[in-house]
């Protein structure tokens, strides 16, 4: 029976990458001509979403994040579920505990340890950018 257990191990592994790797949908856009019918289209989605769950009391189960980078032209979508999204970020801020070279709160002016624990908040928005550089929108659905 233990001979079984590192090919079963393997599988199963194959098979939780296969499952979250269905899970999440990303959207590209290159040349993009019009990202702000876009921008405008996803903020009337937040408006409804946070007209719909006042205080944020409801309950989040996706994050989606709508990228405009200017210079490239490129317009990026990306929704992926809440549990994919929360480990990627736990992922993240672990490997950036442990490189003191990466500074996500001088660089981007956010503190991204208060967003460790997505589930506290309900549907809407969670940050907006719009600079020289890029526009970026991340909220909960």
């Amino acid at each position: 029976m233990n001979k079984l257990r590192p090919p079963l191990q393997a599988l199963g592994l194959g098979l939780l990458v296969l499952a979250a790797g269905a899970c999440f949908r990303v959207h590209i856009t290159k040349d993009c001509r019009d990202a702000d019918s876009a921008f405008r289209r996803a903020y009337r989605e937040v408006e409804r979403l946070e007209a719909a769950h006042p205080l944020r009391r409801g309950r989040a189960h996706e994050l989606c994040v709508l990228v405009f980078d200017r210079s490239a032209r490129e317009l990026v979508r990306v929704e992926v579920p809440l549990w994919l999204a929360e480990m990627c970020l736990d992922l993240g801020l672990s490997a950036a505990e442990h490189d003191r070279g990466a500074d996500f709160e001088g660089r981007y002016g956010i503190d991204w340890r208060k967003f460790r624990d997505l589930y506290q908040f309900g549907p809407g928005l969670l940050v907006a950018v719009d600079d020289e550089e890029s526009q970026v929108l991340v909220w909960l659905r």
